[in-house]
């Protein structure tokens, strides 16, 4: 009654929206960017003094575009399932989060944010990710703790319990759609079947109203600008009246549009509509779905004039010498990276990389090959809560996959990039074996490999670190593999580098000794027992040009 009173109040004009719990639009939950959590209990502790407890809480995340957070009645492995993501908030300052195998990405993003806030409203002291299945392989301590909540070894009456599909549930929505002609012309309120099937804008009559049913999943009442005043009074009473007659749950969403006043979400349930103001729009083709679009207007023309076809095939934004600030994630956290160790990566980790140009600023997030789905998560939610708070959400978010490089990603790093194994250290390992591949800034990167003999290949340079720093140039190299090798050699050794005891190439220059640190070119062929020794053998080398196993 009261939405009524409001309306009327209004004119008629506003678009009313009946919203039941669990079943809310798509509409309803974009106004909560946190999501939606829900909790127990009712209006009986409405303005009463509460004393917050410090109770367990088991809560359900799901849901594919705009998950929902529901608290469970009690903490239960009955309530899980593996289609989605469950928060179990402990009373020991600890939140554990356990991940369905079959749970979509934005569950577990969703999870993650949802995690984060509880950990800053109960002061909790840790975030814990749990796998599906893997809960006995917890550490000593964590699986000790969450063994106090629940029977971990019943934990397996869980695998193979997936609920209905997230996109079945949400993509039904727009199934099987019928339209309904509602008419009081004889002085009694009739709702006629229009059609079944793709509904078209000119099927709506501006004299009358309409019900639009998706299936039982949504009923849409739309009043038409010539419809009686009892028609429109009487709206949203009908359409309840719709949804008793057949039968459908009292919970679907019921929501009353006028003529000229309606939303996207039910725009969208035509196969056409044009809005009487519209105007043509231009043909040209946009960037749609893009994590990251590259404006060829703002590129460095300077570096990039002299060669169209470089620019054109390499995409890059500038020159890669903009200002740079590296985070990894720790313990869900970012953690700043010395500038020492920038262009440095560990495949155990995930990096965030701020990269400010004069056209804007770009947040590159790396994914080491060997990363956890904690820290997966952790650095999705960080790079979005990065480029809300410092650049009001305009930063280009850009996603890269260790392997999968942009030009303009290894040019930041003057092509000197190196991923090493194993997670994050403070400073570069004491002994390691790097295939370096590539012949340019924008192509170069040095990934580490096993350190043996049989990882070497006639096509590429190798920089093996022991005692000594060798760089080993395989037959098939080209000089320019063999320049960019000694670039990130002399990353590697700090500046303080020059060539000892090598021949060098034929008709190279004489080699010099070192005062501190040095390095060997050495030739394939020409390998003498140090070498050897520090590689741990010889074996006959590789031809392919591959990048052996990181």
């Amino acid at each position: 009654m009261k939405s009524v009173e409001l309306d009327n109040y209004l004119g008629g004009a506003p678009i009313q929206h009946r919203e039941v719990q669990g079943r809310e639009s798509i509409r309803f939950r974009g106004y909560f960017k946190n999501g939606i959590r829900y909790l127990t209990g009712g209006i009986a502790s409405g303005l009463n003094h509460i004393t917050k407890k410090s109770e367990p809480k088991l809560y359900k995340v799901k849901g594919k575009r705009s998950p929902s957070v529901t608290q469970m009645p009690s903490i239960d492995w009955k309530y899980f399932n593996s289609g989605d993501v469950f928060i179990l908030d402990t009373d020991d300052e600890v939140i554990f989060i356990w991940i369905g195998r079959a749970a979509n990405p934005m569950e577990k993003l969703q999870a993650t944010k949802v995690a984060q806030q509880l950990k800053i409203e109960n002061n909790a002291l840790a975030l814990i990710f749990v796998e599906d299945g893997k809960e006995l392989a917890l550490p000593e301590a964590e699986k000790t703790l969450l063994g106090v909540y629940l029977d971990l070894r019943a934990s397996v009456g869980v695998k193979g319990n997936i609920k209905e599909s997230d996109e079945m549930v949400e993509q039904t929505h727009y199934n099987h759609i019928k339209l309904y002609q509602c008419s009081d012309e004889d002085g009694t309120y009739k709702v006629t079947e229009v059609k079944t099937g793709p509904l078209y804008q000119s099927d709506l009559d501006s004299k009358d109203s309409f019900i639009i049913d998706q299936n039982g999943r949504g009923i849409w009442v739309w009043v038409g600008k010539g419809a009686s005043k009892k028609e429109r009074i009487e709206a949203i009473r009908n359409a309840h009246g719709f949804v008793r007659k057949k039968k459908y749950d009292t919970s679907i969403p019921v929501t009353r549009v006028v003529e000229h006043g309606e939303p996207v979400e039910f725009k969208s349930l035509f196969h056409t509509w044009r809005d009487p103001d519209e105007v043509v729009k231009s043909y040209n083709q946009y960037s749609i779905g893009k994590i990251a679009h590259l404006t060829p207007s703002k590129l460095d023309m300077a570096s990039l004039h002299a060669c169209p076809q470089l620019a054109a095939s390499t995409r890059l934004v500038d020159n890669g010498k903009g200002n740079k600030t590296v985070w990894r994630i720790k313990n869900v956290e970012l953690e700043t990276v010395d500038k020492s160790m920038f262009g440095v990566f560990f495949s155990g980790d995930c990096y965030l990389v701020h990269y400010q140009y004069a056209a804007g600023d770009i947040l590159y997030y790396w994914l080491g090959s060997h990363r956890s789905i904690k820290e997966q998560t952790a650095l999705t939610i960080q790079t979005i809560m990065k480029d809300n708070n410092d650049f009001s959400g305009n930063a280009v978010q850009v996603r890269i996959v260790q392997g999968k490089e942009s030009p303009h990603f290894l040019t930041m790093f003057g092509g000197s990039a190196i991923m090493f194994k194993g997670d994050h250290q403070d400073m570069l390992p004491t002994t390691f074996l790097l295939q370096v591949t590539g012949n340019n800034e924008y192509n170069t990167k040095a990934v580490q490999v096993n350190m043996r003999a049989s990882c070497l290949n006639s096509n590429d340079v190798f920089i093996l670190k022991k005692e000594k720093v060798f760089i080993w140039c395989g037959k098939g190299s080209t000089g320019d593999e063999r320049d960019v090798a000694k670039q990130i050699v002399k990353i590697i050794l700090k500046d303080d580098y020059i060539v000892l005891c090598s021949k060098g190439p034929p008709g190279g220059k004489p080699n010099r000794i070192a005062k501190k640190y040095d390095y060997s070119v050495v030739c394939e062929g020409q390998e003498k027992d140090d070498f050897w020794s520090a590689i741990g053998g010889k074996v006959s080398e590789q031809t392919t040009k591959t990048v052996s196993d990181y």
